[in-house]
């Protein structure tokens, strides 16, 4: 048991009080050997306790009083016309005593605080290991890869000047002989002529007659042709390099006072939400999900997933995003269509590895959407209205389908209007759904949630969305 022993001892330089034990205790300490001890019954050597404010003006004034407001030590003067004129105060040992009370909840705070931050610190320490380690290692591939492809391509320019020496050796030789056939036949022409020409001098009629004979077969020998232009090179079917994809999996979180989470990656702030009259937040437009011109900006270059094409929907594919129309319908204009994609969340993930388990798509509202539906729907039942949860971002917490459970950030999530895009990320590992508007995360849309699923709209008459997946 502790037992208190009330102060006997001051200390200028410490400026403390202490029992006789404590102040030996203290003063053991080679650097604080030489400090004055005063009785503490010397009234004014007791003021010395006591710090002097640090405004400037006020260095004569000692900090006697603790505001509440500022949660800062102050003068007196500070509360009459200094900064804390008009806030709530306390004296200094009132104030102390009330945080000395606190101290034995606070440390069992400050000590849970601290496993957290372990934790943390843990595994902060595993992802920058493994971001490093990831680093290196991709550029290992990249430049293992790119040797292999500069052997192939030295190797093909080998084997293709190897060919074109072949066909050199090929036409040299025809060349030279078909050089040779032209010459010797130019030669027996030239010879020809001048025995023509000698036989119309005059000649014996034996000399005529054997120049005949090789006139004769000159004459009816056929001159050699030769055509051609040379060599060609030229490319059969397009040449391409394979394609490369590169990702970096990183995600950090800063979590403020007011309890919003924002995402430091996007180094961006993220707009208040305006209020409608339910007191539930709007959506508002922000710039990393939208560009300027209000159109969405896609996930990525190039589709994972592919939407069914069906009667009553119209898909136009424009830049990496899939804009989906459903058809007027005269007869029944309350008709809904579903369309969903072809892939299931899990043979992405799975296709996908370097997504470490979690599979996003991004939506945005089109025009005329109202009434419309978005969510996923289960691909294991065999029955003609397969399970699913669907999700109406345009009215206050309407959803239907019976699959999984419906998260803690549902009743936090904004009225959804047209323009306002919506970022849905399925984590495996979790088997839950994330939804992120505007660029805002509100955390779990579902849980308990299996992976064979598709991403799926149910969509009314002349209304449309847009999807990046």
């Amino acid at each position: 048991m502790v037992q208190e022993v009330a102060a006997a001892i001051q200390c200028d330089e410490c400026a403390g009080a202490y029992c006789m034990d404590c102040n030996t205790a203290v003063h053991k300490n080679a650097t604080k050997r030489h400090h004055t001890f005063f009785p503490l019954d010397d009234a004014q050597e007791t003021r010395k306790l006591y710090r002097c404010c640090g405004v400037q003006g006020h260095e004569e004034y000692r900090l006697e009083f603790y505001c509440k407001v500022c949660e800062s030590l102050c003068c007196a003067y500070c509360l009459l016309t200094g900064p804390h004129n008009g806030h709530e105060s306390i004296s200094v040992p009132e104030a102390a005593a009330i945080f000395r009370n606190r101290a034995p909840g606070e440390i069992t705070l400050m000590t849970d605080k601290k496993e957290r931050l372990e934790k943390k610190v843990n595994q902060l320490n595993v992802v920058t290991t493994r971001y490093f380690d990831s680093l290196e290692e991709v550029k290992k591939s990249i430049k293992e890869r790119f040797s292999q492809l500069q052997m192939m391509v030295s190797q093909r320019e080998k084997e293709l000047l190897e060919a074109l020496g072949s066909l050199c050796d090929t036409g040299h030789a025809s060349l030279n002989q078909c050089r040779g056939r032209v010459l010797a036949k130019a030669n027996a022409i030239n010879e020809s002529v001048v025995l023509l020409q000698h036989m119309k001098r005059g000649c014996s009629d034996y000399k005529i007659l054997e120049n005949r004979s090789y006139l004769s077969y000159h004459l009816s020998e056929e001159t050699p042709d030769v055509e051609g232009l040379g060599f060609k090179f030229f490319e059969v079917g397009d040449f391409g390099l394979p394609q490369f994809k590169l990702f970096l999996d990183l995600r950090s979180e800063e979590h403020s006072k007011n309890g919003i989470r924002r995402d430091t990656n996007l180094r961006r702030c993220i707009p208040h939400s305006q209020v409608d009259d339910d007191s539930r937040p709007q959506s508002g437009k922000v710039l990393n999900v939208c560009a300027q011109d209000g159109s969405m900006i896609p996930l990525r270059t190039g589709r994972r997933f592919t939407l069914t094409e069906r009667e009553g929907i119209d898909l136009k594919v424009l830049n990496s995003v899939v804009h989906v129309t459903a058809q007027p319908n005269e007869a029944d204009s309350l008709k809904q269509i579903g369309i969903r994609t072809e892939q299931t969340v899990e043979e992405i993930a799975r296709l996908f590895p370097e997504e470490r388990g979690r599979v996003t798509w991004r939506v945005q509202l089109g025009k005329g959407f109202d009434k419309s539906f978005v969510g996923v729907v289960e691909r294991t039942d065999t029955s003609l209205v397969p399970g699913g949860f669907y999700w109406k971002p345009t009215k206050l917490g309407v959803v239907d389908g019976g699959i999984g459970r419906i998260g803690q950030s549902f009743k936090e999530l904004p009225v959804c209007c047209i323009g306002d895009v919506l970022t849905f990320t399925y984590s495996v590992d979790e088997g839950s759904l994330g939804i992120n508007v505007n660029g805002k995360y509100y955390g779990n849309l579902v849980t308990s949630l299996h992976p064979r699923i598709s991403p799926c709209f149910i969509l009314y008459p002349k209304e449309s969305l847009i999807v990046s997946c």
